[in-house]
């Protein structure tokens, strides 16, 4: 029989797969291989689209494997997304019919490669295929991950229909790699494998070492929930006996720190089980308590305490071993079930001897609180006196590193990139500003050429301003000016921009700006400006309105009387606006509730600005510098800020601006009820990075004297009570607030009392806050009531709203 191209396209066009191979098998090899263009060009002709293949695929993927001429050629295209989408099991027999005639590529050579090439993303598509070939070449079981997670798919589980679960070949060699290979569980999960294994042990077609082995490998390495929960259901149906127990002791007992509850619950009840065969070594036993004694879980550590209680019961004589196991639970996070574990100590101690109360003394000098004082009672001895606390030094304007200038033209013109792209920072900006104005002074020539690439059309602030500084004509619109209704902060920065590119175009820029801080936090160096402005007067200059303004703003607040002494000096209006400053501001701004506003303040500075707006507006990225524009006037800061932080607390809201919480803990000035608040807005925020910014912002606050632990408090106690805020939340944020314990009481001491009295229901997290205020009591020097603490530690009942709240009122009354 003979059979050309044209002749091939119509029996593809026309015949099955089946009808495809019959024809094929009747050609010799060199008629078959000289079709192999024609099947190639037909394959490119008829281009099966994605989503809806060709009806004459499954006879072409035949053609292929029955003319092309190597086994490279065959794998390539059997591996064929296009044509396999539309092939069945039924394919698969025509495919090895055709390559096994005399003269194909070996069927074994291609089957092992195919299998070899299939992945674990493609094995609904590749698996069959491969898995048939091997079959109808006789060759063993290919392993390797996708392999192995097909046959859990196709022959493991009761989806494989069309597969025959006899394969006594591949099961002994799939079984152990079943457990061991990732997703290989998962695959069977919906399809009842392990129930199947779990049949054939029972028929004894399966080694029960193979799947108790299995089931412990894939315990200890982990999984997800659905497939840990059949592994633990096979687990369990073998129901391991002591001797398989025993055999495995210290696989079991490293499960019982697994992150999965439900491991951890079924190696102690195996462990429970051999221990009550009499098999387990007390000093093992021991060892699983110390391990499982510290686990949140309070069904599990409450099941271990019970087994120990049992033992220390049944053998006294394993006291010795036991109590120093049972302190070690005195350590979890917990109070209640540390409480529960001192219990259980209490009751075994006076036979414990003498390594009994080492180890209860040893746990007991690491507790703090109530819970301290219960486990010093128990030893009849006197609670110590507090650990002392390491003071944080106070949060001071000097402590900042020193502002370093740009060195050179190419440094300045790459942080004046950084502006541009986008980066607020106030060392950065005063950095560029300071660059700017030395380098035009220095080579105008040299800066234009510099700033040219950076020459944009788009005119106002810092565009405008490189503009000037290059000496390109400004566009008649004048857009970069000063627009009323920004936010008054924002304009401080925006007027300084302006007068700065005027005073470049006028030629009559400064030798240096008053406002360059000396300190990263940005505060001036009072020497400096005065200088400044005797060389000014001298020279019979006037500085910028705006750049003397926020010189003004960035003075220190505590200063050298002999300054005050040498300012009365200076007969400028600028030398004159100074004495004023120094006159008016010294000492005003102690009391928070008497603090000037911003306006005010301009005033006091004698500035021309104004500014239009009543009240803060969004002030987008720009508010991350305005604690640089008033570094010593942190409430007046904190009172613009607030509208920014709030967004922070709502869910999926960006709380970007919570970044400034830190540079705001650190500027001047008394601690006022807008900083309380913007403080509690970033402890309650949504995202537990932005809360982070609140914990180092309190860290900060709570080394300066003047921190308002009571005000943040009863902040927080308010806006929880009316649900402004998550409560648990901030929970967490003072959790983490190491150090400041001390500050962390004066906050939960104040919070208590809104939250105890509010009609119920309460918030979420009550007995948390409560569970943390007995924690850092201790670190308290002096003992303060809480209102309504006693009528909710008095209730007859044990929620853990009263049980927390009784462990509180212990705390403050030692």
């Amino acid at each position: 029989m003979s059979l050309d191209g044209d002749g091939l396209r119509a029996l593809l066009s026309t015949a099955g797969p089946g009808a495809v191979a019959d024809v094929l098998l009747e050609l010799d090899e060199p008629a078959r291989r000289a079709l192999a263009d024609t099947v190639r060009a037909y394959r490119d002709e008829l281009d099966p689209g994605p989503v809806r293949p060709h009806p004459h695929v499954p006879a072409l993927l035949v053609a292929g494997a029955g003319c092309l001429p190597t086994v490279a050629g065959v794998v390539v295209w059997l591996r064929r997304r296009e044509l396999l989408r539309s092939a069945d099991p039924s394919v698969a027999v025509h495919v090895a019919r055709v390559l096994a005639a005399p003269g194909r590529p070996a069927i074994a050579s291609v089957a092992r490669q195919l299998a070899e090439r299939v992945r674990p993303g493609s094995v609904d598509l590749h698996w069959p295929l491969a898995y048939a070939l091997l079959g109808a070449a006789g060759v063993g079981p290919v392993v390797t991950d996708a392999m192995v997670r097909g046959w859990a798919r196709y022959v493991l589980s009761s989806r494989s229909e069309p597969y025959v679960f006899s394969s006594d070949t591949w099961l002994p060699v799939m079984l152990p790699h079943l457990f061991e290979v990732d997703g290989a569980v998962a695959d069977t999960t919906y399809w009842g494998g392990m129930a199947r294994l779990l049949e054939l042990c029972r028929q004894g077609r399966v080694s029960r070492e193979a799947l108790l082995t299995g089931c412990l490998y894939r315990m200890r390495a982990g999984d997800r929930r659905a497939p840990m929960r059949d592994v633990l259901s096979l687990h369990a149906g073998l129901g391991p006996t002591p001797d398989e127990v025993a055999a495995h002791r210290q696989e079991y007992l490293g499960l019982l720190v697994s992150e999965q509850t439900a491991v951890a619950e079924a190696a102690q009840l195996a462990l429970r089980a051999l221990d009550d065969a009499g098999r387990l070594p007390v000093s093992v036993l021991a060892e699983a308590g110390e391990v499982v004694l510290l686990r949140p879980e309070k069904k599990l550590v409450r099941t271990q305490l019970r087994w120990l209680d049992a033992v220390a019961r049944r053998d006294p004589a394993h006291l010795p071993v036991l109590v120093p196991a049972l302190a070690v639970g005195l350590g979890n996070a917990a109070v209640d079930l540390a409480e529960q574990a001192l219990t259980v100590v209490a009751r075994h101690l006076p036979a414990a001897g003498t390594a009994g109360r080492d180890a209860l003394r040893a746990a007991a000098a690491e507790l703090a609180g109530d819970l301290a004082r219960q486990a010093h009672a128990l030893l009849g001895e006197a609670l110590p006196t507090a650990r002392a606390v390491v003071a944080l030094s106070p949060a001071s304007p000097y402590v900042a590193l020193p502002l370093q200038p740009t060195a050179s033209v190419g440094e300045l013109v790459g942080e004046l990139r950084r502006v541009l792209r986008g980066t607020v920072e106030v060392p950065l900006l005063e950095r560029v500003l300071d660059g700017l104005v030395r380098g035009f002074r220095a080579d105008p020539g040299g800066l234009s050429a510099a700033l040219a690439p950076y020459i944009s059309p788009w005119t106002g602030g810092w565009y405008g301003l490189v503009r000037a500084a290059a000496g390109v004509d400004e566009p008649p619109s004048r857009s970069y000016d000063y627009v009323p209704k920004e936010p008054a902060l924002s304009a401080v920065l925006t007027r300084r921009l302006v007068e700065l590119a005027d005073q470049f175009r006028a030629g009559t820029a400064p030798p240096e700006l008053l406002a360059t801080p000396a300190t990263t936090d940005g505060h001036v160096d009072p020497d400096r400006l005065l200088r400044l402005l005797a060389a000014a007067e001298r020279d019979g200059r006037q500085p910028g309105d705006a750049d003397l303004t926020q010189a003004l703003l960035r003075l220190p607040r505590d200063l050298d009387p002999a300054f005050t002494a040498r300012a009365a000096s200076l007969t400028s209006p600028a030398g004159r606006r100074l004495h004023h400053w120094l006159d008016t501001t010294r000492g005003a701004c102690t009391d928070p509730a008497k603090a000037p506003g911003l306006a005010d303040l301009l005033a006091r500075a004698g500035s021309t600005q104004s500014l239009d707006d009543a009240g803060p507006r969004s002030g987008g990225r720009l508010a991350l510098l305005w604690p640089g524009v008033l570094p010593s006037h942190r409430e007046v800061v904190a009172t613009y800020l607030r509208p920014h932080v709030l967004p922070s607390i709502e869910p999926d809201r960006n709380g970007d601006l919570c970044r400034v919480l830190p540079t705001l803990a650190r500027c001047g000035g008394p601690f006022g009820a807008d900083m309380a608040v913007c403080l509690v807005y970033g402890l309650s925020a949504s995202r537990s990075a932005d809360r982070l910014y609140a914990v180092d912002a309190l860290v900060t606050l709570a080394g300066n004297d003047d921190f308002d632990g009571d005000l943040t408090g009863r902040v927080l106690g308010d806006l929880a009570s009316r649900r402004v805020i998550v409560l648990r939340r901030a929970v967490d944020a003072l959790t983490e607030a190491s150090g400041v314990d001390a500050a962390v009481w004066d906050i939960t001491a104040g919070a208590l009392p809104a939250l105890l009295g509010m009609p119920l229901p309460r918030p979420a997290g009550v007995p948390d806050l409560l569970a943390l205020a007995a924690g850092t009591a201790a670190a308290s020097t002096t003992r303060r009531t809480v209102p309504g603490l006693a009528e909710v530690a008095g209730r007859r009942d044990r929620s853990r709203l009263v049980v927390e709240a009784r462990r509180l009122s212990r705390a403050v009354a030692v």
